[in-house]
């Protein structure tokens, strides 16, 4: 009975058991580059730091916007999404260039991005970017730059 479940040399038999002890290896190289990844996901996505996390790059809310809320949304959309004011596309058969179109509380405004001018920050909860499919697709072949939509407090109630 002595030499029942034991190899010749007095070792565990190789089998399952020997397999097992190569995952336990396998897993004490990867388990610190899963760490690693974990980390590094917990830290892109904001986390609770005192900074204001950053909704979408297509999205600018009322709270991201913070103390800078006192000043009008054309700066406030140069400081933090400059890359919605960029003008896309060649110019128009016409001769015109597209712009990107500003749109208010459901309506398209005259007047391009100057629009942006007329409000402040602290007038409005969100600010969202379509680009020109998009804006196509929802408001017509005027806007195939792309808009901002602007949404008041006072469409949400919030008086303003």
């Amino acid at each position: 009975m002595k030499g029942i479940g034991k190899g010749a040399a007095g070792r565990a038999p190789v089998g399952p058991v020997g397999k097992a002890g190569v995952g336990v290896r396998r897993l004490r190289r990867v388990l610190p580059l899963l760490c690693v990844a974990l980390w590094a996901c917990a830290s892109a996505s904001g986390g609770a730091g005192d900074s204001p996390r950053r909704s979408s790059r297509n999205v600018l809310t009322r709270e991201e916007m913070g103390e800078r809320a006192e000043q009008d949304l054309y700066t406030i959309v140069q400081q933090f999404r400059p890359s919605w004011m960029q003008i896309r596309g060649q110019a128009t058969p016409v001769g015109g260039v597209r712009t990107v179109q500003v749109v208010v509380d459901g309506s398209v405004q005259p007047g391009g991005l100057e629009v942006l001018r007329s409000y402040r920050g602290n007038q409005v909860e969100e600010l969202r970017y379509l680009n020109g499919q998009d804006a196509t697709q929802r408001y017509g072949m005027d806007v195939e730059a792309g808009v901002i939509v602007v949404t008041t407090l006072r469409s949400k109630g919030g008086g303003g």
